[in-house]
């Protein structure tokens, strides 16, 4: 349970709820388990999209 308006702020900004080693230390995923139905996300899809302009330009390059 955070106790400083500090230690909220980090476990907000946090993907996963933290989980507890020892002592003062915890470990947490960096991102949000998103679900198979709510793939691919918008940020899926830009990835991609941009990997294949990558490839296309490369592709286009090499052969000239």
């Amino acid at each position: 349970m955070p106790d400083t308006p500090d230690a909220r702020k980090v476990l907000k900004v946090l993907g996963a709820p933290p989980k507890y080693i020892s002592g003062n230390r915890f470990k947490a995923a960096p991102r949000p388990d998103v679900p198979e139905r709510k793939k691919p996300t918008p940020a899926q899809k830009r990835a991609r999209a941009q990997n294949i302009r990558k490839a296309q330009a490369a592709r286009r390059k090499r052969s000239r």
